[in-house]
């Protein structure tokens, strides 16, 4: 072999390699994005804002998301690894049944070749031909294809088994940072110590303004007592009581940075540290 042709083997492989890592790193991607949004949709849930109102990227999502899916995946790999080594086992198992058919049959076609050949009598070596043949023809036109097929069949129910799992641990995996999304939104409702004033030039539907006298005898209106919960895309959402039973913001005010002339923060003690969301009972039906 020539060194261009070494040399175009190795380029080809090499195209192979990157091939295969970019598509594996788009998979990577795609399950960030997944665990973000899990994670985010649970997290604004807790905080009672729409999921539908909060605008992120994509490495926003995976950024949000990756340290609980590594966590969570590695339950997951562990769970799926020990079903791929139950199926393991059992293709072994079958693999070795096989093989101990083959030999079995093997083994009396061999006896029947070897009895022939001792026999003088022409009769007995017909029937012996005879059966013969009727091995020879079950074992090519029968146990052969039954062993064909079951090893496709077998091949067919392993690999779909394997994707059911591996989606099924993904959709595990997917509910738990759903999960944990929404406890530490609840976390950071009920630990929140950030106040926001809002003044706007404008009334606004937050309630009861204080007003404020500019130097050029215009009004402002000042609204106080909220929390901030998050911004985004150009819009404050804020607050102001929780509810002691499902430690969520009772109502959440949106308010357009467009609409605003200044935005005050400052730190404030946690509302509810220690506020615990309460089990949802279903009330008792009467007979």
């Amino acid at each position: 072999m020539s060194v261009t042709s070494k040399i175009d083997i190795v380029i080809q492989k090499s195209k192979d390699v990157i091939a295969i890592l970019g598509g594996l790193i788009g998979v990577f991607v795609v399950l960030l994005w997944l665990a973000g949004r899990s994670f985010t949709a649970g997290y604004y849930e807790a905080m009672n804002i729409p999921y539908s109102h909060i605008t992120l990227s994509v490495w926003e999502y995976a950024e949000r998301g990756w340290t609980w899916l590594v966590g969570y995946s590695i339950v997951a790999l562990f769970a799926i690894g020990s079903g791929l080594t139950l199926g393991y086992v059992v293709w072994v198992f079958l693999e070795s049944l096989v093989g101990w058919a083959k030999n079995l049959f093997e083994t009396i076609y061999q006896r029947v070749v070897k009895t022939k050949q001792q026999v003088k009598k022409d009769e007995n070596k017909r029937w012996l031909t005879w059966i013969q043949r009727i091995l020879t023809e079950v074992y090519e036109k029968l146990v052969k294809r039954i062993l064909l097929a079951g090893y496709v069949l077998f091949v067919i129910i392993y690999i779909c088994s394997v994707l059911l799992v591996i989606l099924l641990g993904v959709q595990r995996v997917l509910a738990l940072l759903y999960d944990q999304g929404i406890k530490e939104g609840n976390k950071d409702v009920t630990r929140n110590g950030t106040q926001v004033e809002l003044i706007s030039d404008k009334p606004l539907v937050l309630g009861t303004p204080s007003l404020i006298s500019t130097t050029d005898n215009s009004t402002l209106y000042l609204y106080q007592g909220f929390r901030l919960l998050t911004y985004n895309d150009n819009r404050y959402y804020v607050f102001e009581n929780v509810d002691s039973n499902t430690c969520r913001p009772e109502s959440v005010y949106i308010v357009d940075r467009g609409q605003l002339v200044q935005v005050n923060l400052s730190s404030v003690p946690a509302l509810m540290p220690n506020c615990v969301p309460q089990p949802v009972t279903t009330p008792a039906k009467s007979p």
